[in-house]
């Protein structure tokens, strides 16, 4: 049997979620449905390089669609991908009425949505959930395919440096850049290790910012502004926001 991309277990977890009542990711985990400090920087991306004129938003990896619904009330309409089922279920219960459609699928391939109609492409902690470079890869390019020249890409992602010291002191095992988890089903999942008797499964890929950005521009975007920031004390990562224009 073919192993399965560590990102599949988000179906499981949107499971989980939606029996316990609970609206998306960020209500499980006690935060604002919009992350502040997200909402801030597009604000401002918006504001200075889009002339916060409303357009079309696409986002990579939507969850159950926060995000694109506080940007309809801002005047934009739009689409999410993301790759539970029960995600994207969430996300058109919680969306109907505004014009916004959700699709499952994988956003490395994301083939059901049309090329250049994009003003706007979102990264809805996505990124760091692609654990292959090739994914990596595949998931600006799609994201370039999708934009209308001069489009801007927003990414949010986990990144290095990290603080490994940090990292050995939590739950989660360390290996290179990327982060492991006991998790139902681990040892059928791609890249998936044995440590200690306990099978893990990648669930973050914490690739350095400047390797990010490295990246981005490979895939022909032109960063216009990044911030690095630590996240609360006891994280042993980073927070990369960044925003870029397709094509210069």
């Amino acid at each position: 049997m073919a192993k399965k991309q560590a990102y599949v277990a988000h179906e499981e977890a949107y499971r989980s979620i939606r029996e316990r009542g609970l609206k998306g990711w960020d209500d499980a985990a006690g935060k604002p449905e919009v992350d502040p400090a997200y909402r801030a920087f597009l604000e401002k991306a918006l504001e200075d390089f889009q002339g916060s004129k409303p357009g079309v938003a696409v986002e990579f990896g939507c969850g159950s669609g926060p995000l694109l619904r506080w940007l309809h009330g801002q005047g934009w309409s739009g689409a999410g991908i993301d790759i539970s089922r029960t995600a994207v279920a969430m996300a058109r219960e919680q969306s109907k009425g505004m014009k916004l459609a959700f699709h499952e699928g994988d956003v490395t391939k994301a083939k059901s949505l049309k090329a250049g109609k994009a003003d706007l492409v979102l990264d809805g902690h996505c990124l760091h959930c692609l654990i292959e470079d090739d994914d990596r890869d595949a998931f600006f390019r799609n994201a370039f395919r999708l934009l209308r020249p001069g489009g801007l890409l927003v990414v949010n992602a986990m990144a290095g440096p990290l603080n490994r010291a940090v990292a050995r002191e939590g739950k989660h095992v360390v290996r290179g850049n990327v982060v492991f988890a006991v998790l139902p089903g681990a040892k059928d999942v791609l890249h998936a290790r044995n440590i200690g008797g306990e099978w893990y499964q990648p669930v973050r890929r914490l690739e350095h910012w400047e390797s990010i950005l490295k990246r981005l521009r490979k895939q022909g975007f032109n960063p216009l502004r990044f911030v690095v920031t630590t996240l609360e004390a006891g994280e042993f990562f980073c927070d990369l926001l960044a925003v870029a224009r397709k094509g210069g």
